[in-house]
């Protein structure tokens, strides 16, 4: 009987879950862009990779804006990253009055006449008037150090490279081509020279069943064919400037016909096509899933369920705990799928940049937590602290998301998928095992602070479940600082520089053996142990994060505004805690 019922418990939840995803697809594709479909499915190339507009747009307008749509001051409406990008390629006037650029530092505002203007995001033409100090102070910028940089200085840069990129996307479809003139040979050079955007748009080739290697970007085709005019409704060659017309013709709106164009387009790719275009396709889908996105509030649902699980009946609680882990179980098979998808994808093993180091880090945290939940303490610790750990790494990935191409590998130093899968995964389970650590000790310590039931039977199991995590941090750092080491030894002619990255994983390596040393000498017990358990979280962060962030060294990237700052609070609050596990002497009673 019990088992019958923990049976339809189990899946009643899993039904639950596909009926979220399922609404909430739904929901999007109701409210959302539906009518954008086939053109967020046609393909581009940026980033050395084929993806769907549907990516490109909302990649580009959340790292020029912070966010998924910008909102209309005249209507109230909010227009999403598909309609924006289809302004920004055929009505690039109407584009520029869109505010999609976020700027927040008073110093920048002053410089196109904002300074006293409590908003926070405005459009090209806003900015305009302040174009040429911003490239001269950024010029400025440039040429300076890292370590010299101000805010101010940052902020420049980054708005000037953003103000760059929107050019570039707007010259995609130069207007007089669009409009059918008939150019010159030089002419048309000048343009394609000066167009960076046109590399962004596909020619599929006139002969079906071509491979890839023979599709050529706009730019390209254009500077082959000098003389051409591009009257709407031409040949598939001019698929490009034929939606351009179909969407002026229909006032910015995609009507019937302009879905019509897009459709015809997107049927001559797939029947060219060849090996490689149906990765865009897979890719539009997986972002119409969104599984790391709609997973979060369930991470988090499912951790406020074990709480509250803890406070009934024996009985209810068992079959709330057994609703939370068949939960966070489902969500772990979501996690792993999307993992598995987005390698797929890429072509490149899970971890590549920091946004899929925040998800590679979370799915193995949790599949630790799991994994001790149900062999080991079968009472909702483990299944809570995976909780944390999903809600909290998906929100850092989340963040991390503004920057723009999550699979793009941002350092050409990373360009060896042996080493990806080899270094980059051993060093990040090495991080995944010191967050576990870390959250495993701050669980002991508040049991044993808030819980009077704590018994020494179960402090010591806590303390042996802890140093055994410890060593498992230990053995998989160790192991992937020793493969970065042999990695800089082929790539850079030498086996260490004391770069800060490298300095960071010697961190965590030393920190470990500390923790381990200190254990088997009797220099620490119980709560000393747990307390450094705890500060292994401000060290793992600080490598795994806080070095890339300093702007020197070889493996400085994933710059964000105010994240070092954020980070600093992190750090300060576990510091805190840990000094107060010390201070507070822990409640137990005997078993």
């Amino acid at each position: 009987m019990k088992s019958s019922r923990h049976r339809i418990i189990q899946l009643a939840t899993v039904a639950i879950v596909g009926l979220y995803f399922a609404l909430t697809i739904w929901q999007n594709q109701r409210q959302a862009e539906s009518s954008w479909d086939q053109f967020a499915a046609i393909p581009i190339v940026s980033g050395g990779r084929i993806q769907p507009v549907d990516s490109y747009a909302r990649n580009q307008l959340m790292s020029l804006s912070g966010k998924s749509s910008i909102k209309l001051k005249e209507t109230g409406e909010k227009l999403g990253p598909r309609a924006w990008f289809a302004e920004v390629l055929f009505l690039p006037e109407l584009a520029s009055t869109r505010p999609c650029f976020r700027v927040e530092n008073e110093e920048v505002k002053a410089l196109f006449g904002e300074q006293a203007s409590a908003e926070k995001n405005f459009s090209y033409q806003q900015i305009q008037p302040g174009m040429e100090k911003i490239a001269q102070l950024a010029e400025r910028a440039e040429a300076k150090e890292k370590p010299q940089l101000t805010v101010f200085d940052q902020q420049i840069s980054q708005l000037h490279k953003k103000l760059k990129t929107f050019r570039e996307l707007s010259q995609c479809l130069p207007a007089h081509i669009a409009a059918g003139e008939v150019l010159t040979e030089q002419e048309l050079i000048t343009i394609v020279t000066a167009n960076q955007g046109l590399k962004l748009l596909l020619v599929p080739p006139a002969d079906e069943k071509q491979p890839l290697t023979k599709w050529q970007n706009l730019g390209t085709y254009l500077a082959k064919n000098p003389a051409v005019a591009w009257p709407a409704g031409n040949d598939g060659q001019t698929n490009w400037f034929t939606l351009a017309h179909a969407y002026q013709a229909a006032n910015g709106q995609p009507d019937e016909n302009f879905q019509q164009c897009c459709a015809s387009y997107l049927e001559q790719v797939r029947t060219s096509t060849p090996d490689g275009l149906h990765k865009a396709d897979h890719e539009f889908t997986f972002y119409q899933l969104a599984p790391f996105q709609r997973s979060l509030p369930l991470y988090l649902l499912a951790g406020l369920i074990i709480l509250a699980s803890w406070s009934f009946s024996s009985q209810r609680t068992a079959s709330w705990l057994t609703v939370a882990m068949t939960l966070l179980t489902t969500l772990w098979v979501i996690h792993t799928c999307g993992l598995a998808m987005r390698v797929y994808l890429s072509g490149r093993p899970p971890v590549t940049n920091l946004y899929s180091s925040a998800v590679f880090i979370g799915w193995a945290a949790i599949s630790f937590a799991l994994l001790i939940e149900s062999k080991l303490l079968k009472n909702g610790i483990g299944g809570f602290i995976a909780s944390v750990i999903g809600t909290a790494t998906l929100i850092i990935a989340y963040q991390l998301s503004f920057d723009g191409d999550t699979m793009e590998v941002k350092q050409a130093v990373l360009d060896s998928n042996f080493w990806l899968a080899t270094h980059v995964i051993i060093i990040t389970l090495g991080y995944s095992a010191n967050y576990l650590l870390g959250l495993l000790a701050i669980t002991h310590t508040l049991r044993s602070w808030l819980s009077g039931s704590f018994t020494n039977k179960q402090v010591k199991q806590s303390y042996q479940l802890i140093y055994g995590v410890t060593c498992f941090a230990l053995l998989f750092s160790f192991i992937g600082t020793i493969l970065g080491g042999i990695w800089a030894d082929q790539s850079w002619g030498r086996f260490w520089g004391w770069d800060p990255k490298e300095n960071g994983a010697l961190m965590i390596v030393l920190w470990n053996t500390i923790m381990l040393h200190a254990r088997l000498s009797g220099l620490c017990r119980v709560r000393g142990f747990i307390a450094m358990g705890i500060f292994s979280m401000v060290i793992t962060s600080w490598s795994w994060f806080g070095t890339n962030l300093l702007g020197i060294g070889l493996h400085s990237y994933g710059f964000r505004e105010g994240a070092m700052q954020k980070l600093a609070i992190v750090c300060a609050a576990l510091t805190l805690i840990a000094i107060a596990s010390l201070a507070k002497k822990h409640r137990t009673k005997e078993s």
